[in-house]
């Protein structure tokens, strides 16, 4: 018990030797809590937004679509928003699917030159899902072969046919080939 209250009594000392150390570190600890706070609130706030720029995106490029792909000024419309979507993503699925319809409405408006390169971050993202990258793949190879570059065509699609984990049909791969 006497070495208890004497345990007691150093910690008190201490305390009172050292308040403002003390205070620094929990002025550190609260200061790095709010920190890493606000950014994982800034980061989900960020992928809402991106989610629904991309659903907003989506609506337009498929108003698009069921009419043909004529309407160009929907598509420069979706563009846009795809854009946006990807930005706020960023490498989290969301912002990559972006990136990807970035990439697909691009090719749609025949500006192939502007398409390769997002489509080229999907296929070759370690953070985009199989399917994603599959398709974006798929998309660029279809571009490349649109450019003359039916070399670097072909070989995105024998990749997709040599994948581990095949994503796209190797039927149609060996059809567009």
């Amino acid at each position: 018990r006497d070495e208890f209250i004497e345990a007691t009594k150093d910690a008190e000392n201490w305390l009172e030797e050292n308040w403002r150390l003390v205070l620094q570190i929990v002025g550190v600890v609260v200061v790095v809590a709010i920190v890493v706070g606000g950014w994982f609130w800034y980061a989900k706030a960020s992928q809402a937004k991106a989610e629904t720029l991309l659903a907003s995106a989506m609506k337009t490029y498929q108003t698009a679509e069921a009419g043909g792909f004529v309407d160009t000024a929907a598509l420069e419309t979706a563009l846009m928003e795809f854009e946006t979507a990807s930005g706020k993503g960023g490498r989290a699925p969301v912002g990559l699917a972006a990136e990807y319809y970035r990439g697909v409405t691009l090719h749609r408006l025949g500006r192939d030159e502007d398409a390769v390169a997002p489509l080229e971050k999907v296929a070759g993202h370690s953070a985009a899902s199989a399917s994603l990258s599959g398709a974006a793949s798929a998309v660029l190879a279809e571009v490349y072969a649109a450019r003359g570059e039916q070399e670097r065509a072909i070989a995105v699609l024998q990749g997709l046919i040599d994948a581990e984990t095949p994503t796209y049909p190797v039927d149609q791969a060996l059809l567009e080939m």
